[in-house]
């Protein structure tokens, strides 16, 4: 889906050198090579400098990424082991002389520790270069490339990188934790982009983004070096164009980022570079138009709307926010299922009815009947978190309620139980007897000039 978005501009200064001021060899990795997290460099630099690869600070650690040098923040791009703790202060990244690409960590008493291998390759590889690109490539000795990082892209692809079939973007969980996040970017076999949260099924009811292509077998995403992302097939070339800049520009001070946000929005960005070294960033394109439109945002049992155009997460009736200062966390309901069983008829629940609302979950139960049947329906039904009305069809859903979305024009109305008490003072009452025992003497103490008021059980032990 391609549509034409506002860009906004932010001028940042960057570490950039023209190319052709460096050396040809300063991109070249060669066997032997090693760089730490205390000792400069921590990195090793493309060309212009416009990329490194190396340790980027992360909490009181490191992370093992590669990203686009600039101020104030520089943007990451990729990351290797990115749900893995930062490593210490102390880890190093070798390139060792049997053509391994190794991450070292030691002990507090400098003890060698943990190996990991950033690049999983068969064969031993005879030099490494960092690109003007973004891509870290390996080689053999006939100079053939045998792993690039743009094989196995994280939240990010740059200029002239592909998705393939199958692939997947997964977002960050913050823009300063690089571990994964909660939603995806799949380019599926069946030639469909789509967007998702995580841990879901590939299937339409998860889905809250997709660009609808479809029958399209031996397809693949494309981001080429003029802004242009494209679904591209084999056999008939371009699918569908899915982003574009609207710069058509080859310029090589131009930089070209699509990336899924930790917010679950995919978004094309440019990064046009001047001679002086600055650049402007600029949002081109973004999907889906509406944050309210990514599932899950808003976390369980809630819904998102939009307030002076910000989101806004609130809870559905008959929930509370699992943590009042998280609005993303979702909320919990303020009744349990088995206090419902044990409430005396329905004198504990209410039923709130809302408009304009709906929800994208598998109903357990939907049959034909008037609107006052499928309300008291929901409120005598301990499993029923809500029921949907639509057309004379009352559908009724189980906690927990993960896509409910509020709606701009719609006829559907939805009756949500709501708990006249909340959890805790239920609890309280339901609370069962507390029995004490007291010892022949101190059942002197149980007499009521005593002052004891409580409904208390007590035995003597010796009667026990």
């Amino acid at each position: 889906m391609a549509f034409a978005y506002a860009a906004f501009f932010l001028l940042v200064i960057c570490i950039y050198k023209p190319a052709s001021s460096q050396q040809n060899h300063s991109n070249l990795i060669s066997l032997g090579s090693s760089i730490s997290t205390n000792v400069q460099p921590t990195s090793w630099r493309s060309p212009s400098g416009t990329f490194a690869f190396g340790f980027y600070p992360q909490g009181s650690g490191f992370i093992v990424g590669i990203w686009l040098v600039c101020k104030p923040a520089d943007i990451i791009t990729w990351t290797a082991y990115r749900d893995d703790p930062p490593v210490p202060s102390n880890a190093t990244l070798e390139f060792t002389v049997n053509g391994k690409l190794l991450l070292r960590t030691y002990s507090a008493n400098n003890e060698a520790g943990e190996e990991k291998l950033i690049a999983k390759i068969e064969k031993s590889a005879s030099n490494a270069r960092m690109f003007d690109s973004g891509n870290l490539v390996l080689y053999n000795e006939h100079s053939d490339a045998i792993w690039e990082s743009f094989n196995f892209p994280t939240d990010t692809i740059l200029g002239g990188q592909n998705l393939y079939a199958g692939g997947e973007l997964l977002s960050s969980a913050s823009t300063t934790d690089f571990s994964t996040g909660r939603f995806r970017l799949k380019m599926q076999s069946d030639g469909n982009l789509v967007l998702y949260p995580v841990a879901t099924l590939d299937i339409a009811a998860d889905a809250y983004w997709s660009t609808d292509t479809f029958g399209s077998s031996g397809t693949h995403l494309y981001l080429n070096y003029t802004g242009e992302l494209l679904i591209l097939n084999k056999t008939s070339g371009i699918v569908r164009d899915v982003f574009n800049s609207y710069s058509k520009s080859e310029s090589s001070s131009i930089i070209y980022r699509a990336t899924l946000e930790n917010n679950g929005i995919f978004k094309l960005y440019s990064h046009n570079f001047d001679s002086n070294g600055a650049y402007t960033t600029s949002l081109n394109d973004s999907a889906p138009e509406s944050q309210c439109k990514v599932k899950t945002f808003c976390g369980l049992n809630s819904y998102c709307t939009m307030n002076d155009d910000q989101p806004d997460c609130r809870c559905l009736p008959g929930t509370v926010p699992v943590d009042p200062d998280q609005r993303y966390n979702g909320c919990e309901r303020n009744y349990t299922e088995q206090l419902c069983k044990v409430a005396e008829e329905t004198s504990s629940y209410n039923i709130t009815d809302m408009e304009k609302m709906s929800w994208d979950d598998n109903p357990y139960f939907r049959n034909s009947m008037s609107e006052e049947d499928c309300r008291k329906s929901c409120l005598q039904d301990c499993n029923c978190a809500g029921a949907l009305y639509e057309s004379g069809e009352c559908k009724k859903v189980k906690f927990p309620v993960k896509y409910a979305r509020r709606l701009e024009r719609d006829s559907s109305k939805v009756f949500f139980k709501v708990g006249l008490k909340s959890v805790r003072s239920i609890a309280t009452a339901m609370k069962p007897p507390v029995f004490l025992f007291f010892s022949s003497l101190s059942q002197e103490l149980l007499r009521p000039e005593c002052g004891w008021e409580a409904e208390i059980l007590a035995w003597p032990m010796s009667s026990l």
